[in-house]
């Protein structure tokens, strides 16, 4: 009884495998085509040669990034909330809390 249960379940799963299955393989025919080429860069333009070595503009750059505020607020947060955490509790923060 149980080679036939067996050989029953294998002759299902042979059956309904491509029905079950054939939808989670790749389909070829969804792949796009190679995108063109990109355009060739433009021409450099030759720059004047001066003598001069100051900015053009000074003081126009950013000092810090948008993305180094970030991470410096990231690790503001870090090393400010057991603090916060502890001052909140009134005691010392176990190892897990923090």
């Amino acid at each position: 009884m149980r080679r036939v249960a067996t050989a029953a379940f294998m002759l299902a799963a042979m059956a309904l495998g491509p029905v079950v299955l054939g939808p989670l393989a790749p389909a070829l025919a969804q792949v796009a085509p190679l995108p063109p080429a990109p355009p060739p860069p433009p021409a450099p333009t030759p720059t004047p040669t001066t003598t001069d070595t100051t900015p053009a503009n000074p003081g126009t750059g950013r000092a810090v990034t948008p993305l180094g505020w970030y991470v410096m607020g990231g690790m503001f947060c870090a090393a400010a909330m057991p603090i916060a955490g502890t001052i909140i509790l009134g005691r010392e923060m176990t190892a897990a809390e923090v």
